[in-house]
């Protein structure tokens, strides 16, 4: 029972919510889950990365399984989104680095 660890690049899933995910091959012998989307908009539409402020949208939801370039549409965040995730980020640092001195009874320091 390998879990989908074992599955190889390309293997698609569906997630709990119907959107699909494809693994991929992240480089340096790593892989990892994108959603489908995602990489078709990247490839197909933008030809290039998302950006941090850039997200994927279905034109209809109803239809998540279709990735085809005409039911998706890149769409800008605006500034509040990412104030929001950096909030967000900032929040969790704050949790993992209490975590981190309640394990080794040190403050963390952040070399580099």
């Amino acid at each position: 029972m390998g879990g989908k660890k074992n599955l190889p690049v390309g293997t698609e899933t569906v997630n709990q919510n119907g959107y699909r995910n494809v693994k991929v091959d992240l480089g340096d012998g790593k892989t990892g889950w994108r959603l489908v989307h995602q990489v078709v908009a990247e490839e197909k539409i933008l030809k290039r990365p998302l950006r941090s402020n850039e997200r994927v949208i279905f034109v209809d939801p109803s239809q998540r399984q279709n990735v085809h370039p005409d039911n998706l549409k890149v769409v800008v965040v605006k500034g509040a989104t990412a104030t929001k995730r950096a909030a967000q980020i900032e929040a969790r640092i704050h949790e993992l680095v209490g975590e981190y001195k309640l394990l080794t009874g040190r403050d963390f320091e952040l070399n580099g």
